[in-house]
């Protein structure tokens, strides 16, 4: 393979030298993208991390290998400080020669103060005595950050964030920024009270749920400092969540529902207790780029809002059933809506008919109204009541 850059050094990623099978490292550098001054396209590339290993304390910076995540799917990419773990494996040029090895690190950073936002451990490789002794040791390339001092990276800023809570058989995946994903289920615990969550009031315990949460609020955080999910206006900032016999609590933006006047209108929506997928956020975005929005359901689709209900079509809009009420009174149809051109050619009828009519007299039969003229206007007219853009049908 081609030969990594070290900073002067020349070294290959194939070592034949004694190794530790796993060993404990620290991140001094790692590469995020092309601008890197080490990046290359022949392998040191995107995910690639510089670790000052245990059995390498104090050693100079441009005494250490780039190492690339052990995994090729799932990469946490660690900060400079955070400890890895890195294990020995195979490189490409095994398959010429059996004791081609290299060290990759594990992408998931150690949890040294159990932390989710950083696990960072700055200078638990080397003594900081012997930095500012020899300054030149450690200052190899870290993007825009102070080489002379302990650093986390370039942007990175710590922020105080909760771990989610926790429920037993739980599979958590957990961001560093108030983002998660829990694969769990109903959970009543019985022992702690102040922890118990709030989409299990409803359902058995090991009924599956899926919850999706992007920006944490506090608001239902335990005194321990665990997060619970929280779908009221306060709550989290975007959610997905997906039931299997829960009852989701969630705080709906409009409880408008006059349109169900003569029907049942569905469960409130923390009353429901069933099979549901709930998106929650400030807005909420649908886009098809190269097809359609379809939305489907078995008993009713229903729209409430406290503003404006808006429909634009560049091209037309239909809407098929078998009746139509405008008004959530109209529904006694006490007041059917016109056939525009059944009533304007029942008006062109009607003005003919005064046109032409005639009264009998002493003289004999009166000859046209006075006023024909009106009539002949008015008929000429009656098209103008019809719109352009709007239609009906008598029936479906």
């Amino acid at each position: 393979m081609a030969p990594i850059s070290t900073g002067g050094k020349s070294s290959s990623q194939t070592s034949n030298a004694p190794q530790e099978v796993v060993e404990a490292g620290e991140v001094v550098d790692i590469i995020l993208d092309e601008s890197h001054p080490e990046y290359t396209d022949e392998g040191n590339g995107v995910g690639r991390c510089l670790v000052r290993m245990k059995s390498q304390q104090n050693q100079s910076d441009y005494s250490l290998n780039w190492m690339s995540p052990a995994f090729p799917n799932i990469t946490q990419y660690p900060l400079i400080g955070e400890t890895v773990i890195c294990i020995v494996g195979f490189t490409a040029a095994a398959q010429l020669n059996t004791a081609a090895t290299a060290m990759y690190y594990l992408p998931f950073p150690v949890t040294v103060w159990n932390d989710t936002n950083e696990n960072g451990l700055p200078a638990s490789s080397y003594s900081l005595d012997r930095r500012m002794a020899v300054p030149s040791d450690f200052t190899r390339h870290k993007g825009l950050a102070n080489p002379t001092v302990p650093t986390y990276g370039n942007s990175f800023k710590e922020k105080d964030v909760p771990r989610l809570q926790p429920y037993e058989g739980d599979f958590v995946v957990e961001g560093r920024w108030g983002n998660s994903i829990r694969l769990g289920s109903t959970a009543t615990p019985q022992q702690f009270s102040a922890k118990k969550n709030l989409y299990s009031k409803a359902g058995s315990n090991g009924d599956p749920i899926i919850t999706i949460q992007n920006g944490y609020n506090k608001v239902s955080d335990t005194g321990e400092g665990y997060h619970l999910e929280d779908w009221t206006a306060a709550g989290d900032k975007s959610q997905i969540t997906l039931c299997a016999g829960q009852k989701i609590p969630l705080e709906i933006a409009s409880k408008n529902k006059e349109s169900y006047h003569h029907s049942s209108p569905p469960d409130e929506q923390d009353v429901f207790v069933g099979n549901q997928v709930i998106v929650d956020s400030d807005r909420l975005t649908f886009n098809a780029k190269k097809d359609s929005i379809l939305g489907t359901a078995k008993v009713s689709i229903g729209f409430s809002t406290e503003g404006t209900f808006n429909i634009d079509a560049d091209n037309h809009t239909i809407i098929d059933s078998p009746k139509i009420y405008i008004g959530n009174a109209s529904t006694d149809e006490a007041e059917p809506v016109a056939l525009g051109q059944t009533l304007v050619d029942w008006m062109q009828e009607l003005c003919t008919t005064l046109m032409a009519e005639t009264h009998p007299t002493p003289c004999g039969p009166s000859g046209p109204p006075i006023n024909s003229s009106k009539y002949a206007s008015l008929k000429s007219k009656a098209p103008d009541i019809l719109s352009e853009n709007s239609f009906c049908t008598k029936s479906n």
